[in-house]
């Protein structure tokens, strides 16, 4: 629990410090990354891991109060707010949409009754809808996802050139490395838009497995949670999982054009240190909390 504490800290003031010009690396109009001399960082990356270990440590600790709006739910709301508008501020549009995703499921999960949860959302998504508007990149996302051929040498060109890779892939690919679209058609082919550069080089039998393979981890990760120790453990085992799996799926669909263009990376497979760091230490501690299940489950039958 400290630890957690002491994480979320350390990445308020990353976050603060990302926003200043002296320390924030500006990339494509965001300013999302943090320079430590040799190499950069993103704090937001981190930021989801430690929030999901926030919620489920406070969660746990609070599951009989959950229905003590002032002294349990506005405390931990204030908290999460305060990293959503600084990681808003950047603009990391993409990275508030997990976060909102990830509270609000812990919140079910933790046994938040359901119709008092559709009373914080329903109010809560035309506020979103607003906020994002008042966004100018998100507002034109927003129209681009609508219609793409609008502009299709502007603002719909990413979305454009990724449905051609996806369907120029096929059903076996192109082959490995052997992608058109990633030689300056696309944009980002090896971060925001790498499934679509693997679609184009395996075809749809490459992207079928990457889509189940993530099912899979999803499958584990709560069979993991339906397992664990503890209520924490739970928790935490089934926020981790719902972290990757959630980005996973808006990348995908992004891509694929079934959502509006959001600056997600693919897990495990795009590009970009912090966000594999991050991932690799939830998947390490998901690990660990079916390891510690296992333990005690052989304790049990001896």
């Amino acid at each position: 629990r400290v630890l957690t504490y002491a994480g979320l800290l350390v990445c308020f003031f990353s976050l603060v410090l990302v926003l200043n010009d002296n320390y924030g690396v500006e990339v494509n109009g965001a300013r999302r990354w943090l320079s430590l001399g040799y190499m950069n960082c993103q704090p937001s990356e981190f930021t989801k891991l430690l929030i999901t270990l926030f919620l489920a440590c406070y969660l746990a600790k609070n599951r009989d109060r959950l229905h003590e709006f002032r002294k349990t739910l506005l405390p931990m709301f204030i908290i999460i707010i305060m990293y959503v508008v600084l990681i808003a501020l950047e603009p990391d549009l993409g990275t508030v949409v997990i976060i909102t995703g990830i509270l609000f499921s812990m919140l079910f999960l933790a046994g938040f009754k359901l119709r008092y949860l559709m009373f914080i959302i329903i109010p809560l998504l035309p506020f979103m809808g607003l906020v994002f508007w008042c966004f100018p990149h998100a507002r034109i996302r927003i129209l681009t996802f609508l219609n793409p051929e609008m502009d299709p040498l502007g603002t719909g060109f990413h979305l454009i050139q990724s449905k051609i890779g996806i369907s120029c892939g096929g059903l076996t690919g192109s082959g490995f490395g052997c992608s058109i679209q990633k030689l300056g058609y696309l944009p980002e082919p090896h971060t925001d838009f790498i499934f679509s550069v693997l679609c184009e080089e395996l075809g749809f039998i490459g992207g079928i497995t990457v889509i189940l393979l993530f099912v899979f981890f999803i499958w584990r990760g709560m069979k993991i949670a339906m397992q664990a120790p503890d209520f924490y453990g739970s928790l935490l085992a089934a926020g981790i999982t719902l972290m990757i799996g959630l980005q996973a799926f808006v990348n995908i669909a992004v891509v694929m054009g079934m959502l509006p263009t959001k600056g997600l990376a693919l897990p495990f497979i795009s590009f970009g240190g912090s966000n594999l760091v991050a991932n690799l230490v939830a998947s390490g501690i998901l690990l660990n909390i079916s390891d510690t299940a296992r333990q005690n489950n052989t304790l049990q039958t001896e």
